[in-house]
């Protein structure tokens, strides 16, 4: 217990012990020491609570009161002599007797939503609910406000700093929330409370489109595979011709053909039995260890082609910062906090991406941009799942925008209030109670639950698959079957082509001839 000898009003610094309990002794000519000392300048202004000794020597003792922050309330303990010495100093109960506290936050999906429309209208979300736990442990009653500037989080882009922070410096407002980060710039001009979340700021890139349908009938093997399966063929094709000359006149002939080899080679390739076996030993054994290869070919390529003939194939979509900045699209972050971060990070792709940054006050033209592959946006992850999954979610449940998987860096999430504020002790017991018992992660998941469909986007891209009412891949159509029946074109043309070649040397020969 401190004892405080004068009403004085001093700037108060970060050296003086805002938390400590202070016993103001002041004489019966001075009653506004204790309004002087406990105002906005004195030197007790954060005090949450302070007794205050009145002297009246000719008495021989004094008064004793206690005063409370809390409910702005003086109350008299008792005379104070050397026949009645001092009763012990406690603190007054933490209740605000219905007090009106300025809560100091703005619609920020899903942390805070107006479920009216309007910030007069009711509220829900984590930030709203966190509030609200905190009146009822406290018996305070909330006053929300949105930032007096019409700005959100705020920064000191102009010199001085604005929005939820702004009003934080200036104390218009006891405290505030609004998903905001604790950063070291913030924590240098204002305090917070304990972290009762930790975020990850992460990116939203585009959900690249499935590749061409028509592709499917070359997906199921690589480049290489390919090269591997058409060198098989034409070695059996070489092999089993060899062979069947080689057992001439026993085999039969048409193993002599080349054209039917090659025919015959394909077949056991894509499972077509033949009647016409090998005679000789040699070429049975090999048709054996052939046809059980090509069976294995068959059956895997079979099995590869239906998976990419019911799901389309996507490419690899950006994952990586690195690929994030080569791409060179514009970054953009709300205000210029995540540019500065950026700017600062130690990372080498961190600071490329901090050339194209450029802040945004519209998170919907943002995101919109990011569909149409020109910038992608920068914020907490648990915000972009609920704006993907409300904004750009088909009704089938297909993402049409997706969070890329290597994120900025994790930042820790608390309460806003002023400096050296006395309710910063009140609120971190408020928040551990609520991180103990788990609400938290019950109220997050319950908004992302809860998330109303507003697709701001065509209803169905035309590369993704059909499906049902319930969500189920429906059958497949003639745009699954794009590369069957191209290649069958492309058969009957060349077998016409092949028809009209036929004609034309028929004809020659044949006026060859007649001249000859």
């Amino acid at each position: 217990m401190s004892r405080v000898r004068c009403p004085a009003v001093l700037p108060v610094g970060d050296l003086w012990d805002q938390a400590g309990r202070y016993l103001l002794v002041t004489g019966a000519d001075n009653p506004g020491a204790a309004s002087a000392a406990g105002g906005p300048r004195g030197i007790l202004q954060n005090a949450a609570f302070f007794h205050v000794l009145r002297e009246r020597p000719a008495l021989g003792g004094g008064r004793l009161s206690l005063f409370s922050r809390y409910d702005g309330r003086t109350r008299v303990l008792g005379w104070v002599s050397p026949s009645r010495p001092m009763p012990p100093l406690k603190p007054p109960p933490a209740d605000f007797g219905g007090r009106p506290l300025k809560f100091v936050s703005f619609e920020h999906e899903p942390t805070t939503l107006y479920l009216d429309g309007t910030p007069t209208g009711r509220l829900a979300g984590v930030d709203p609910y966190v509030a609200q736990f905190a009146a009822r442990l406290y018996n305070f009653t909330l006053l929300f406000s949105e930032p007096s500037d019409g700005l959100r989080w705020g920064d000191n882009g102009f010199g001085y700093w604005t929005g939820l922070v702004g009003d934080m410096v200036q104390r218009r407002a006891h405290f505030g929330m609004a998903n905001l980060f604790i950063t070291q710039p913030r924590s240098q001009i204002i305090d917070f409370s304990r972290p009762y979340d930790f975020e990850q700021a992460c990116f939203v890139v585009w959900q690249p489109p499935p590749l061409p349908r028509w592709l499917a009938l070359l997906r199921p093997f690589s480049a290489s595979g390919w090269a591997a399966a058409g060198a098989l063929l034409a070695v059996s094709a070489l092999t089993v011709l060899v062979l069947g000359r080689a057992a001439a006149p026993r085999e039969s002939p048409l193993f002599s053909q080349p054209g039917f080899v090659a025919l015959y080679s394909l077949g056991g390739l894509v499972g077509v039995s033949h009647a016409s076996l090998p005679r000789a030993a040699s070429g049975q054994i090999f048709m054996g260890t052939w046809r059980f290869c090509a069976l294995t070919l068959a059956v895997v390529y079979s099995s590869k082609l239906i998976a990419n003939l019911t799901v389309p194939l996507a490419p690899a979509p950006l994952d990586t910062k690195q690929e994030l900045a080569l791409s060179g699209v514009t970054v953009s972050g709300y205000g210029s906090m995540f540019g500065e971060l950026l700017n600062a990070s130690t990372n080498y792709w961190d600071r490329r991406l901090a050339l194209n940054y450029e802040p945004t006050y519209d998170i919907r033209a943002t995101l919109r941009r990011a569909y149409d592959h020109k910038g992608t946006y920068i914020v907490n992850s648990m915000s972009l799942a609920y704006l993907i999954r409300k904004y750009y979610t088909t009704a089938s449940g297909e993402p049409l925008l997706r969070i890329m998987r290597q994120c900025f860096g994790s930042f820790m999430v608390g309460i806003a209030l002023p400096r050296r504020s006395f309710l910063t002790p009140l609120l971190n017991v408020a928040v551990s109670r609520l991180t103990e018992a788990g609400l938290m992660q019950h109220w997050s998941r319950s908004a992302l639950r809860a998330v109303g469909r507003q697709l701001a986007v065509g209803e169905k891209s035309p590369d993704q698959p059909a499906r049902d009412a319930e969500g189920r891949l429906s059958r497949l159509g003639l745009e699954a079957l794009q590369g069957p029946f191209l290649l069958l074109m492309m058969g009957w043309a060349a077998a016409l082509l092949s028809l009209v070649t036929e004609i034309a040397v028929k004809r020659c020969r044949r006026r060859v001839s007649r001249t000859g």
